[in-house]
């Protein structure tokens, strides 16, 4: 082998040469291979070429690079540090974004070499196969993470550069006009086989108290009061977990009697027939008496809509429909205190809002979705409820 080949330098025809650098890469600490071809009138022009090469690669190179975090351990450190605060699925969330989405990319990176177009390009490389939406949320939390890391390291934060994609507003509402789900109610009802009845209990629940899957499906008999005529919320599950609700504020919703009369049913037929769950007292147990999924109810709701020839809709259009119908008859303030909000201040903001005015307005929606089996209240009830709940009350305590 030639002296110049050994150094890194091949003459593979007439003015052309294979050069060769073995040099630290600066975002990675790492030792690189990088050959190329290059044009060259001899080789001492050959020699000059990889000299230019090797500096372009090596510029900004420290030597001190046992001292500048890695971008994969210092989202490691970043996690552990703020685990305790963080619920279990918002944790499960994080991992999986960071395990599978960034450190495969940028974790051998260091903090410090990460560029704003490092983030555009793996920004643009998770457009091709996720949603607009998907690859902001992923951003989202990629930017919390750099954020808080490089003000730790006192250094720049690339990704405060790094724009969103621009995302299309939702053409069609995820939930239906009120006479719509009254009919996928019906259907539901109308339903022959074993869950029937838990199901159509469970779509109602969530249709008339806008409650989240999660929460709704977490729910235990004591939290159900037929006495007072209310529903307390205050956990919620993801795939099983169960922890606190999403707004870590415990709230109550009302149990008007329409719902009240099915779920006093659904309870009668779990104690008849000593169903799965029966123990823990859950009021929506799986078929094997675990917390309920989604799909457990999705092809049965997909059925329900086209009998009622209206478009399907997912378990969490329920709540879509709740905001939507509660809003023809209540104020904006009363349906957020129905339905929970994303911050604690949201919640006492709106904490003014009365158990009589939430009442009345889910005995509107339950009119507006054509269940309702009594007139409503007069201006002096002092409830709002609708006239059987006295009754309904006695018959549930006896």
């Amino acid at each position: 082998m030639s002296r110049k080949r050994a150094s890194g330098i091949q003459r593979i025809g007439e003015g052309r040469y294979r050069i060769r650098v073995d040099v630290l890469d600066p975002k990675t600490g790492r030792r690189v291979d990088v050959k190329r071809i290059v044009r060259a009138g001899s080789v001492t022009d050959a020699a000059r070429q990889r000299e230019t090469l090797r500096a372009e690669i090596a510029s900004g190179t420290s030597t001190r690079h046992k001292e500048r975090p890695r971008l994969g351990d210092a989202v490691v450190s970043w996690l552990r540090s703020i685990a305790p605060a963080l619920k279990r699925s918002t944790a499960d969330l994080y991992a999986c974004v960071f395990d599978v989405h960034v450190i495969p990319e940028l974790g051998d990176h260091f903090v410090d070499a990460i560029t704003k177009d490092d983030l555009v390009a793996l920004r643009d490389a998770w457009a091709k196969t996720a949603s607009p939406v998907t690859v902001n949320g992923r951003l989202r939390i990629l930017r919390q993470a750099l954020a808080a890391i490089c003000d730790e390291l006192r250094i720049a934060d690339p990704s405060r550069f790094v724009a969103s994609l621009r995302t299309t507003k939702r053409a069609v509402p995820k939930g239906l006009e009120p006479d719509e789900a009254g009919r996928v109610l019906r259907e539901l009802e109308r339903m022959s086989d074993d869950d029937a009845l838990a199901n159509y209990a469970l779509a109602l629940v969530l249709v008339t108290t806008g409650l989240r899957w999660g929460e709704a499906t977490a729910l235990v008999w004591s939290d159900v009061s037929f006495e007072r005529g209310e529903v307390r919320v205050e956990r919620a599950h993801v795939r099983g977990h169960v922890d606190t609700a999403k707004t870590e504020i415990v709230k109550s919703v009302p149990l008007v009697p329409e719902v009240a009369e099915v779920l006093r049913r659904h309870r009668a037929e779990q104690l008849r027939s000593q169903a799965p769950g029966l123990e823990v007292g859950l009021v929506f147990p799986s078929s094997t008496g675990t917390h309920r999924q989604p799909s457990s109810i999705r092809k049965r709701l997909a059925k329900a809509c086209r009998r009622a020839e209206v478009r399907t809709i997912t378990p969490h259009g329920f709540r879509h429909t709740m905001n939507h119908a509660a809003r023809k008859v209540a104020t904006d303030e009363t349906v957020r205190a129905i339905t929970g909000h994303s911050t604690p201040e949201m919640t006492e903001h709106y904490s003014w809002v009365t158990t009589s005015e939430k009442r009345a307005a889910v005995g509107g929606v339950v009119r507006l979705l054509g269940l309702a089996t009594s007139t409503p209240p007069g201006n002096d009830s002092g409830s709002g409820t609708s006239s059987g709940t006295s009754e309904a009350h006695k018959t549930a305590a006896g």
